[in-house]
């Protein structure tokens, strides 16, 4: 995996580029830090292997929320984030919360590969998870 950042101070831009053209413009001032971007690949990793998951077993998903709130390092005073509390909100059917849990639980140990990286340094835990009933009509 390669990905080239460049920085463009007159315009206070950030633009990141993959070799196959894939980008992300960051505007230094108006758009989300890097540490923000971290919590979003985060939860983008996990939403999508719990859709995965979920999708594989047979649950009509409606939507998935996932809340980051990253927590700062006891033992230091700069920005470094020591743990990251994820909370999930599911709306779908045919599933119990238990099971949820159980998926969220692998996807963070086993199959996000974000949050494997991040658990080198950085505690990611599982705050909670509500399941929402779809409506039906």
């Amino acid at each position: 995996m390669v990905v080239k950042i460049r920085f463009e101070p007159d315009k206070e831009i950030l633009v990141g580029e993959t070799p196959e053209g894939r980008r992300i413009t960051l505007r230094i001032l108006e758009d989300m830090s890097p540490m923000e971007l971290m919590l979003t690949a985060l939860g983008s990793c996990a939403a999508i292997d719990l859709f995965k998951a979920l999708s594989l077993r047979g649950v009509n998903i409606q939507s998935i929320e996932i809340e980051l709130s990253g927590k700062p390092a006891k033992e230091d005073e700069s920005n470094h984030i020591g743990e990251v509390l994820m909370t999930y909100t599911i709306t779908a059917q045919n599933v119990t919360r238990k099971e949820v849990e159980e998926i969220v639980q692998q996807s963070l140990n086993r199959y996000c590969s974000i949050a494997i990286a991040l658990k080198r340094s950085i505690n990611v835990k599982l705050n909670s998870v509500v399941l929402r009933k779809m409506k039906t009509r």
